[in-house]
């Protein structure tokens, strides 16, 4: 391990954190920088993923466990900091029933290129403040003496400054310097960031690319944006309007002017929604589909060395559960087998993604044991609550990355409908020959409207038999094109 350089690590994180670990990227061992209290699992010389996954068993809120298991596992944090020199991951700690907003920074040390260590920073967001209810933690309403946060996007050194001083008086500030930046504080960010100023004009992404960017994430767009400019271009207030800016403010900026306008959409949003109900299912507590496309997203960038696959987990008539044993019986089968399937996908994201089915993406070394699956699933259907419930399991294996989120988990549901109706069969691969399938049907529905048009269909009835005079009883006549058919 080469020494410390003491003057970079603190030009890396600052000197306000509390605990400062270094990783050797050759050994993955860990060293302690500085230590105020000592963190389970950060011992003297522990490999680096023992440590962390220690570290999250202990001091990390459930909810928030799997997702940092995937972010900061080692090769997952080497391949970002490649990529990023530094960056933060924002998640709940919980202690002696309190729970706190924490933040852990991670930044490298290059040699030629290379990195060669990992600096490690943890610390506490809103130490004095005390949260004993889960509920309170998503909810987007601001608890009294908590400072709401603004990030402003601005390339300007000038105007960004002269908005800090305006706003820091009221607000906490996070400034970036292009529309690059900006996006990365606010996925870090979004469930703290109350309002976003964005500038329209800047290098590398500008704000109408912010806008669009930001409108295709659920949860990113649920953060209202403030467009400033000096351009009074109609059209260009009409544009960032039409990707999802809820207010604009010419330049020079009037103080008054930005200050109301900027408590006038923080109070409705307030008033208007909880980030809880966008991230979270009320009934199984796993991810809104909205949600899982999120943080899916941020799962297939950094898993780049592991096997990734969707399995979908559907329930056989569910509608007659319902009907058979009421509505109260089929939600206690749900959450039975959200619960299930956490526990069987440990290294994974979890959404409710229809009403009745679950589905999930996660990672692994080694191709999927059909066998073992097959066990669990049979041991799921013999513990359930009620008797004889069929669950199906469609899974896409080894997916293609490149695709995007919705077409991945298409596929899987595509797997789990081949054996929708087969009573012998419970778990279906996909194919590209279900693919293949999928678009003719979707060729053949686009060329429905022409085919009738052009009286392309033949149409068949079945006629009345008498069995004892072995005659017809109905007769009929029909024109089908330019065929006559009888009946």
């Amino acid at each position: 391990m080469r020494d410390f350089d003491s003057n970079r690590i603190y030009e890396i994180l600052g000197e306000e954190f509390k605990n400062i670990y270094i990783v050797d990227c050759e050994t993955q061992q860990i060293h302690a920088f500085k230590e105020t209290d000592v963190l389970p699992g950060f011992s003297a010389h522990m490999l680096y993923n023992d440590a962390m996954n220690q570290y999250i068993d202990h001091c990390v809120y459930e909810k928030n466990r799997d997702m940092l298991r995937i972010a900061l596992s080692f090769n997952s944090l080497y391949t970002r900091l490649e990529n990023a020199e530094h960056f933060n991951i924002h998640y709940q700690s919980k202690t002696d029933s309190e729970i706190h907003f924490m933040y852990t920074h991670f930044g490298c040390i290059k040699d030629h290129d290379k990195i060669t260590q990992i600096v490690i920073g943890f610390a506490n967001e809103d130490l004095d403040i005390r949260r004993n209810n889960l509920d309170m933690i998503n909810n987007v309403i601001t608890p009294s003496g908590l400072r709401r946060k603004i990030l402003i996007v601005e390339d300007n050194d000038l105007n960004r400054e002269m908005l800090k001083a305006t706003l820091e008086d009221e607000y906490d500030v996070l400034e970036a310097v292009n529309g690059e930046d900006g996006l990365q504080i606010l996925s870090q960010n979004y469930k703290d960031i109350s309002i976003v100023l964005l500038d329209v004009v800047m290098p590398v992404c500008d704000g109408f690319e912010f806008l669009t960017r930001q409108k295709s994430d659920s949860l990113l767009a649920s953060v209202p944006v403030i467009v400033t400019t000096e351009n009074n271009s109609q059209e260009d207030e009409l544009k960032c309007f039409g990707l999802g800016a809820v207010d604009f403010i010419t330049k020079p900026y009037n103080t008054r002017i930005v200050m109301s306008r900027i408590d006038s959409v923080i109070k409705l949003r307030e008033s208007s929604m909880t980030l809880a109900a966008i991230e979270k299912d009320e009934l199984t507590g796993l991810y809104t589909r909205q949600a899982f496309y999120h943080h899916a997203r941020t799962l297939t960038n950094f898993m780049t060395d592991e096997i990734l696959n969707i399995v979908v987990l559907d329930v056989a008539d569910f509608k007659l559960i319902n009907g058979t044993y009421g509505t109260k019986k089929g939600n206690e089968v749900l959450i039975y087998l959200a619960n299930a399937f956490k526990y069987y996908i440990k290294n994974g994201l979890l959404t409710r993604y229809e009403g009745d089915q679950l589905l999930a993406l996660f990672h692994s070394k080694e191709k999927i044991d059909v066998d073992r699956i097959e066990n669990n699933l049979n041991k799921i259907m013999e513990e359930a609550p009620i008797p004889n419930i069929r669950v199906k399991l469609g899974i896409y294996e080894n997916v293609d990355t490149s695709l995007q989120i919705p077409i991945m988990c298409d596929r899987a549901l595509m797997a789990v409908k081949s054996i929708s109706k087969d009573f012998k069969q419970n778990i279906a691969f996909f194919t590209q020959e279900m693919n293949q399938k999928l678009l003719a049907q979707r060729q053949m529905e686009n060329d429905f409207k022409d085919a009738i048009k052009n009286r392309e269909f033949v149409v068949y009835f079945q006629p009345k038999y008498d069995a004892s005079s072995e005659q017809l009883l109905v007769q009929k006549h029909l024109f089908v094109g330019k065929k006559k058919m009888e009946h």
